[in-house]
């Protein structure tokens, strides 16, 4: 009997031995998984973190792209007003009384005429034209209202030209007064 004392002892080790394997490997199983488990909750919470992120960086990109175009479309509208108002001051202008062109063309040929220069005036203020001395004056179909013809240089004077030089003093200003946002 000793020899199945011996078998049976022996079994009742082994049976020990490998319950207590099973007890630790179930442990460190549940240890491991344990650990995976946060790690992947950790991930999880990461990427949620960055998606929420990105997210949040699109809708705020998305919003900026959407209010620099409302302000882009303000901004032409502004321009369309004040286009608008310059051409119906063009308008205004190209509508005046032959009689205070005249006036506006003998002022403007004052200021900018010397003795010797050649002076084209449209043909349609030719009547009632005071003819300035020393100048020699023509009355063409010309575009604009007069050129003065100078030695090495030209002067045209239109009311566009005129539009275009109080667009360059008055449209900041203007922009300002209306538009002050």
């Amino acid at each position: 009997m000793a020899i199945e004392n011996i078998i049976l002892k022996i079994s009742s080790e082994m049976e020990e031995k490998k319950i207590k394997i099973l007890e630790d490997s179930g442990r460190k199983c549940r240890e491991i998984l344990a650990l995976y488990e946060k790690e992947a909750k950790k991930i999880k919470e990461e990427m949620l973190f960055a998606a929420g992120k990105k997210n949040k960086e699109e809708q705020e990109r998305k919003i900026l792209i959407a209010n620099l175009e409302i302000r882009k479309e303000v901004l032409s509208e502004k321009r369309k007003i004040l286009d608008g108002v310059y051409t119906e001051v063009l308008e205004k202008l190209r509508n005046f009384p032959h009689e205070r062109v005249i006036k506006i063309i003998s002022d403007k040929l004052e200021e900018n005429i010397s003795a010797g220069d050649e002076i084209l005036i449209s043909a349609k203020y030719k009547d009632n034209f005071p003819k300035p001395a020393n100048v020699k004056i023509k009355f063409d179909d010309i575009d604009g209202i007069f050129i003065i013809k100078k030695a090495a240089s030209e002067v045209r004077f239109s009311f566009e030209e005129l539009i275009s030089e109080l667009k360059e003093k008055t449209e900041r200003k203007i922009s300002e007064i209306l538009f002050n946002d």
